[in-house]
């Protein structure tokens, strides 16, 4: 999860670089990265149920 989180936070650091026409790349990486976050939370959580 460490490491995905890493990666999420790469990708916002380049955001704060990139242009208006580069924000939708941007989005689109940054929604990956979320979606798989979440999904690792989700997988933990219920192992503790």
């Amino acid at each position: 999860m460490r490491n995905q989180r890493d990666k999420a936070d790469a990708k916002l650091k380049e955001l704060h670089d990139a242009s208006d026409e580069a924000w939708e790349d941007m989005k689109s990486g940054f929604d990956t990265a979320w979606n798989s976050i979440s999904g690792s939370y989700e997988s933990a959580m219920s192992r503790f149920k």
